[in-house]
């Protein structure tokens, strides 16, 4: 059996997030293949039942805390520890048999050499040694980071192992493309001189989507760049039955890209539909929905929720207002693969394979964005069309064999000179 080693700052438990999902998926897929999985995951504290959880998802769990690193104070500081306290209470004594001495000096080298403060987003020395030993001891196959953060684990390792960088999003984009319209970019800023240095630590780069990998391969072609997109799963087979005239429904996660796509969904789109439409009703699922507008018309957050199949099966249409975001987005592929009437923005549907053959409507701005979801909505015939065109299309680019297809060729490639 090969071993294969991921190395991430991300638990993908529970799997509800897009990159958590991308992460959970490709461990599952790689034990099916066959492989052991060794998940090294460098956070600052994990909570016994996630620990647990993840033991028994991988073959093998490495974990790096933040706050056990904190906790152990090296040798150096100890022993400056002990010289300090032996010099000041020397200089008390002194002072005892000689009062008219003065001078009072404290002695304090040690705090200068506390541990330094851990960054989330930085990859840890002790987390780069974890995964050098493991490399020593268990002669992987291949070694996975996480982000770009995580690429300084792929050095030093032994020229026999495939090295790939999990990339999940293009983060040199992320200043131009958000950051300059005022959103709040999560720290997640870098050039792109920076992004492409931090490439070449690897052999393989895996993009999430089709647009980014054309961007990867322009700034780094010394690298062999492949696109690893996202299987959910479940694909349904027929459209679905209980469909309810006039539900809207929306998904996402409490993130900037999603609050700022659903407010202008409410204050741009929505009243635009409700004039045409007055019974519509908005359903809006995930983490995103506590920002729902409190003054909204017929429209209802559910929060988090256990399954999004009862929501998916009951939408007449499916919207991802989502403008601006790197990546895949996740919320686009689930709806066409419950072969929904789903109406997006042109960031919502970035990357998509084959996306010529029209599974979805695109919106060219907010105005055609609530048009587009008001024929489908008075229009069955219009929306049956797309559904079984959603599901065409995901039968097609979404199923596992597709979407795997690259890394399963790359890794049996190395896996024969092995």
């Amino acid at each position: 059996m090969k071993t294969i080693i991921i190395v991430s700052f991300i638990c993908p438990l529970p799997p509800i997030q897009g990159n958590h999902l991308a992460i959970y998926q490709l461990i599952s897929w790689l034990k099916r293949q066959g492989y052991k999985v060794i998940f090294v995951l460098q956070v600052s504290s994990l909570s016994p039942e996630l620990r647990y959880q993840l033991e028994g998802l991988v073959e093998r769990l490495i974990v790096i805390e933040a706050r056990t690193l904190s906790a152990k104070k090296p040798l150096k500081q100890l022993l400056l520890k002990n010289i300090e306290t032996f010099l000041n209470k020397g200089q008390n004594k002194f002072r005892k048999v000689f009062p008219f001495f003065k001078v009072n000096i404290r002695f304090n080298w040690s705090s200068k050499l506390s541990p330094p403060q851990r960054k989330f987003l930085d990859c840890w020395p002790e987390t780069s040694k974890a995964v050098r030993q493991l490399a020593q001891h268990e002669r992987p196959l291949a070694v996975f980071a996480q982000y770009i953060y995580m690429t300084p684990c792929l050095e030093n390792l032994p020229k026999n192992v495939l090295t790939l960088t999990h990339t999940h999003d293009m983060l040199s984009r992320v200043a131009k493309e958000i950051g300059n319209k005022g959103i709040d970019t999560q720290g997640r800023e870098i050039t792109p001189e920076q992004e492409r240095q931090a490439l070449l630590r690897g052999n393989i780069i895996i993009a999430l989507q089709e647009y980014e990998a054309r961007l990867f391969r322009e700034l780094v072609p010394e690298r062999n760049t492949i696109v690893l997109g996202y299987s959910p799963p479940y694909i349904a087979e027929q459209p679905n039955s209980e469909t309810i005239a006039g539900r809207v429904f929306m998904t996402g996660g409490n993130n900037p890209y999603n609050r700022r796509g659903l407010l202008l969904l409410c204050e741009q789109v929505w009243p635009i539909v409700l004039q045409a439409y007055p019974e519509a009703q908005l359903i809006v699922a995930g983490s995103a929905s506590d920002t729902l507008p409190a003054n909204t018309p017929n429209a209802t957050a559910l929060g988090i929720i256990d399954s999004l199949d009862r929501e998916y099966q009951q939408a007449c249409v499916v919207v991802n207002p989502v403008d601006l975001g790197t990546g895949l987005k996740i919320k686009t592929v689930e709806a066409l693969c419950y072969g929904k009437a789903l109406v997006s923005t042109p960031g919502g549907v970035e990357g998509l394979p084959g996306i010529q053959e029209d599974p979805c409507v695109v919106a060219e701005d907010w105005e055609d964005f609530a048009k587009k979801i008001i024929d489908l909505l008075q229009n069955n015939n219009l929306r049956e069309q797309l559904e079984q065109k959603a599901l065409a299309y995901a039968h097609t680019y979404f199923t596992e064999d597709y979407v795997y297809a690259e890394l399963k060729q790359c890794l049996e490639e190395r896996g024969r000179n092995f």
